[in-house]
Formats: structure tokens, C-alpha cells, sequence
């Protein structure tokens, strides 16, 4: 998946014609890093994947507390957003069967485990 800037100019013919940035509103997807090298942590970075507006942001911190804090400001700021994705790096460990999760591996969960919760009983069960 390839992450390119817009061009600020175009060719068209023989002149050269330039063309305006996408408005905040125009924006439909956007990616939330959780590790400061998957994006900078001090603005927005926009751009387009296979013609798809696209904004980049990152998470200051671990944690749903963050998670939610970024993805509500993207919302502020980026009103049309219909897509969010939270992305990191997940480790991964091999085992007998030869079909483990090694790291850059793609994972698309279909549900969410709430890890952090604590336990649901008071004895601790």
C-alpha cells in the first residue's frame, strides 16, 4: 500500500496548473500509529492511498485513554471521517504447526478482547 503526498502542481499540457489541497471535510480514512516511529507525534500527516484522502496520527502515549483522546481530536478536525484504524506492531511466536504470526505480518481481528479490564468476580475468577 503505497503512502504518496498530493502534488501541489500538476502538469497540464503545456502550463502548469496548481491545485488546491483537499479541505479538512474531503477526508475519509484515518490511521492512528501507536509507536512514534509509525508516524510523527506532532501534527497531522496527510496524503492518499489508491485515491483515498488519507490522515496519519499519533498516539502520545499506550492505552485506550490516548487512543480515544487522538481519534476524538481527528474527528474535530477531520469531521468526515468514516474509517479509523488503529495500526502497531505485534510480535509474534512460532509454533509446531508451521502457521505462526511473525512480525510485519497483516492481523484483521473480527472481535475486541478488553484486556485491561481486571477480572469480572471478586475472588478474582
Amino acid at each position: 500500500m503505497a503512502f504518496q503526498a498530493p502534488p501541489l502542481y500538476q502538469p497540464s499540457g503545456s502550463k502548469v496548473d496548481l491545485i488546491p489541497p483537499p479541505m479538512s471535510i474531503d477526508y475519509r480514512i484515518a490511521i492512528i500509529c501507536a509507536q512514534e516511529s509509525e508516524a510523527n507525534a506532532n501534527h497531522y500527516t496527510t496524503g492518499t492511498i489508491f485515491g483515498h484522502n488519507v490522515v496519519i496520527a499519533h498516539m502520545p502515549e499506550y492505552g485506550k485513554g490516548s487512543s480515544a483522546k487522538v481519534a476524538a481530536n481527528i474527528r474535530h478536525t477531520f469531521p468526515d471521517i468514516t474509517l479509523a484504524l488503529i495500526v502497531g506492531i505485534c510480535g509474534g511466536v512460532p509454533n509446531a504447526q508451521g502457521n505462526e504470526i511473525m512480525l510485519g505480518d497483516v492481523i484483521i481481528g473480527n472481535s475486541v478482547v478488553e484486556y485491561d479490564r481486571g477480572r469480572q468476580l471478586p475472588d478474582g475468577g
